[in-house]
């Protein structure tokens, strides 16, 4: 054998050698390709804004109008129905739906009850169980007992009404200085009668603000927070414990815990124009609380007497 003959017999092999190697990495794509063992991706709405109104007001114009169908087929007690209405409606003992949308007032009364979604203008609930979805354009009005999983309003309120409490802490609209200091606090941090802390803070431990105390900044706490009557919060709020308000107090939000948040009487979440989210494991809330945003619960939240 010629030593020509030679090598190009390990040129050939060299380059068949060096096409496998490269191949290999290909070969689950080609199997793949003639083969596959998967299916379309799954269709996703692009226009969905991730608020609790967005399936009641996309399906609104394919319900049928409660003025169109006969009387006894309004409320029936074994099937529920999906509905929208234009007037101010009332439902009484006995009455149900299965999706309810009105774009005037809706008041649920005991005995009534919505199973899936309700949406309204505004929405008055006497003390029942809301469904899994609960929305308002204006206002959603809560009244002692009412249970609840995910809700939003521009202005939710629990009774007696806003206009009966007494006036919050002053809390400047804005920081007069933009919140540049970072801190890290080992251990539990204290924040004492009428001190203010004007930085971003990471608390390796509870949070507990004396009355009246205050912090411009977000806040994260690996323990547990309670605030004191009248202590405020102008930031965002994470925790991995469980939040207690105790009463006249303020979070700009939003408002995270991995556990229970309990927010006493005359508690405010954001403000008008500024709204918040407040959500954690379970949620309980005091008479004239006001969100203006949502509130999610995950096991379930519910108004105290």
């Amino acid at each position: 054998m010629s030593p020509s003959f030679d090598a190009l017999a390990w040129g050939l092999g060299w380059s068949l050698l060096t096409l496998v190697v490269f191949a290999l990495p290909l070969w689950p794509a080609w199997r793949e390709l003639r083969s596959a063992t998967d299916a379309d991706p799954l269709p996703i709405d692009d226009l969905d804004d991730g608020l609790t109104s967005y399936r009641a007001r996309t399906v609104r114009a394919h319900l049928p109008r409660l003025e169109t169908l006969p009387v006894e087929k309004r409320w029936p007690h074994a099937n529920t129905r999906a509905v929208r209405v234009q007037e101010p409606l009332v439902l009484g003992q006995g009455q149900r739906a299965e999706l309810l949308v009105s774009t005037s007032e809706v008041t649920l009364q005991p005995g009534s009850r919505v199973t899936r979604a309700v949406h309204a203008r505004r929405l008055r609930n006497q003390g029942m169980q809301l469904p899994l979805r609960a929305s308002a354009d204006e206002t959603m009005v809560l009244e002692p007992g009412s249970r609840f999983f995910r809700i939003s309003a521009s202005l939710i309120l629990t009774t007696p009404l806003a206009d009966a409490a007494p006036a919050l802490p002053d809390e400047p609209a804005s920081p007069a200085q933009p919140v540049t200091e970072r801190r890290f606090h080992k251990g539990p941090m204290l924040v004492r009668v009428g001190q203010h802390v004007h930085a971003h803070l990471v608390i390796d431990g509870d949070l507990t603000l004396e009355e009246n105390a205050s912090i411009t900044g977000d806040v994260k706490v690996h323990g547990h927070v309670r605030l004191a009557k009248g202590a405020w919060l102008a930031g965002a709020l994470f925790t991995q414990g469980h939040v207690e308000c105790a009463g006249h107090n303020r979070v700009q939000g939003p408002l995270c815990a991995e556990q229970a948040v309990h927010l006493g009487p005359h508690f405010q979440g954001g403000r008008s124009g500024s709204p918040c989210s407040i959500s954690g494991w379970e949620v309980h809330l005091g008479e004239s609380v006001r969100v203006f945003g949502s509130i999610t619960a995950v096991t379930g939240g519910q108004v105290q007497a």
